[in-house]
């Protein structure tokens, strides 16, 4: 037998050539690098779970919550205030469910009367000839009510009025939570704009200390007047405090309105966008008036009035007399027989027991159609007013910006010029800033009213009113929200 020498696994004889032990070093130092490789896995992996823990739940509340429209840095628009509402508005899900409720009565009405079958065991037991089911007799009857009257298609038309009445108030209800939410974004917007010229007065009042104190140290002008005018500085800064306030306020409704998990420090201060001097054209009066009269809540008012016809017609037949019928059949035991039984029923005096309820629903009748013409021409008189306050309040707006604000400008302007000349004394300037100031608060108020009174008039009207589109309802409410 050969006499091989003994190797090591793994380790190369010293005689063994270059190349034959690189080839045997190989699988140790794949092995090594593979065990390396395995212990720096098992390190890194649970640093990764953790950190893929820690982040899990801000990833989930990321994830899970809805986009937040009040973002400080864009600034909220009434058309993002109004897709957030019609979103999660609790008044139009309750109007779904009383809509649906409308719609399973309707279904309701349209079912016959019910029909009932009977079964009956006359002398199952009893003593001497009785015993033992001896004479049974085993009866099965089906009965029913013949309605009269046409009781049925009266039920119908009552469940239809019903639901065509809930489905108009679902539009009105969207209309009123629309109205609210614009009339709630305008005021808050108003203050808004009222606390920016504040700000602008304020740096004008630090501006005329400035130049005051200026003449003063120059001897051109009394330490009486920089006394006045850092006293009209300190007003301004209380003036401009209290406006930073009823904004904040403004925009903590508005932002509860919509979200009432929101943060109140964080919605008083998301700033708001719109234009509130930019407003529509309204069309011609008898166009809107015609548009009022096919509102939603002018629909209501009819729809009251066609409902309580279809209650009187549906007492009105319930005059009629119904007629109970059955038929059925017997089986006696005793002579192992069968009968065929009917039976027909009628009620006495119907229309007698009926008379009051049916002059009761004749009296709701007149009534709701006494009410529809006392509420139409209500409706009309406040539509009239709020037309009215609109159009003046327009019309203000438009003397402010195109006239008295400009004349007034230039009377600022000129005035200071005169002080530093030393033609007019501190109060002329101070009297002409004032004066420029209210008007330029005028004119904000103006525009509120105007676009309060065009967001009043679209609800009461159902319409998107401009003078160049008109939307149907389901597109209300046309305050331009961007600049």
């Amino acid at each position: 037998m050969p006499n091989y020498p003994a190797v090591a696994i793994g380790r190369a004889p010293a005689h063994a050539p270059r190349r034959a032990r690189l080839f045997l070093l190989l699988p140790r130092c794949f092995f090594s690098a593979l065990s390396t490789l395995f212990i720096a896995t098992l390190l890194w992996l649970p640093l990764q779970v953790r950190a893929a823990v820690s982040a899990a739940p801000e990833s989930a509340q990321a994830t899970s919550a809805e986009p937040d429209l009040l973002q400080p840095e864009s600034g909220l628009t009434l058309a993002d205030a109004l897709t957030q509402l019609l979103r999660n508005n609790p008044q139009l899900k309750l109007a779904d469910l009383t809509l649906s409720d409308a719609n399973l009565a309707l279904t309701q009405a349209s079912m016959a009367p019910a029909k009932t079958l009977s079964l009956t065991l006359d002398n199952l037991t009893g003593s001497a000839d009785l015993q033992n089911g001896r004479q049974l007799e085993a009866g099965l009857t089906l009965s029913s009510v013949l309605e009269r009257g046409d009781r049925q298609s009266q039920r119908q038309a009552l469940a239809r009025s019903v639901y065509a009445q809930a489905e108009v108030q679902r539009r009105a209800n969207a209309l009123a939570e629309i109205a609210a939410l614009s009339d709630l974004f305008i005021r808050a917007l108003t203050r808004q704009q009222q606390t920016e010229l504040a700000a602008n007065a304020l740096e004008s009042a630090r501006a005329v200390v400035a130049d005051v104190t200026a003449r003063v140290t120059q001897g051109a002008a009394p330490a009486a007047e920089q006394w006045r005018a850092e006293a009209a500085l300190l007003q301004a800064e209380v003036d401009l405090s209290q406006w930073q306030s009823e904004r904040d306020v403004l925009r903590q409704q508005l932002a509860r309105y919509l979200n009432p998990n929101k943060n109140p420090e964080a919605a008083a201060m998301t700033p708001l966008r719109g234009d509130l001097f930019r407003l529509a054209t309204l069309p011609d009066y008898t166009q809107t008036l015609q548009a009022l009269r096919n509102s939603p809540d002018h629909q209501l008012l009819a729809l009251q009035a066609q409902q309580q016809q279809a209650q009187s017609a549906l007492t009105r037949s319930q005059s009629a007399t119904d007629l109970q019928w059955q038929l059925g059949l017997t089986w006696g035991n005793e002579r192992n027989s069968t009968a065929l039984n009917a039976g027909l029923s009628v009620p006495l005096f119907s229309g007698e027991r009926n008379r009051a309820a049916l002059q009761q629903a004749l009296n709701n009748e007149t009534r709701a159609g006494l009410e529809q013409q006392l509420g139409e021409r209500e409706r009309e008189q406040v539509f009239f007013a709020v037309w009215s306050e609109r159009q003046q309040a327009a019309a203000a707006l438009s003397r402010y910006q195109q006239s008295l604000i400009p004349l007034l400008t230039r009377a600022v302007r000129d005035t200071r010029n005169a002080y530093l000349r030393g033609r007019y004394g501190y109060s002329e300037w101070a009297s002409a800033q004032q004066a420029l100031l209210q008007a330029q608060f005028q004119a904000i108020d103006s525009a509120a009213r105007a676009q309060l009174a065009h967001t009043r008039l679209e609800q009461m009207s159902g319409l998107a009113l401009t003078d160049d589109n008109r939307h149907a309802s389901d597109q209300p409410l046309t305050f331009t929200q961007d600049h």
